[in-house]
């Protein structure tokens, strides 16, 4: 017995609208390069999540991410931005939440938001230029 299987004829999907921005969501600061800027882009993330722990009151593991010169200075253990190379900086490896769970930062506060984490890696891949 032969049995033949009816063809449907393949259809182009409708396209969709784009879905709106999460609430509290910033937008990718990127281009063919990196067009943000530390101050206005990468500093408030700093500000918002890291500074509680590392700013002048506090600054555990002698890490200050409430300046630019701070954070290029790093922590006791050495530098935690690696200019011009995102996947050898020790940032972005615990605010992505791949690090052990006792490193990963920030620690009992909302991680950072995907756009935040990807614009701080077009900083560093564009070199972690201050402005």
């Amino acid at each position: 017995i032969l049995l033949l299987a009816a063809c449907t004829p393949r259809t182009t999907p409708t396209p969709q609208p784009p879905k709106p921005p999460v609430s509290g969501e910033v937008p990718l600061r990127v281009e063919a390069r990196w067009t943000g800027s530390y101050s206005k882009d990468i500093q408030p993330i700093f500000d918002q999540y890291c500074v509680r722990c590392h700013g002048s009151n506090v600054a555990e593991n002698g890490l200050r991410m409430d300046s630019y010169e701070g954070v290029m200075k790093g922590t006791q253990f050495g530098p935690i931005i690696t200019s011009g190379s995102p996947g050898a900086s020790t940032l972005v490896y615990v605010v992505q939440g791949i690090a052990a769970e006792k490193i990963r930062m920030p620690h009992q506060e909302p991680r950072l938001t995907v756009n935040r984490i990807q614009n701080i890696i077009y900083w560093i891949e564009s070199g972690a230029r201050k402005d």
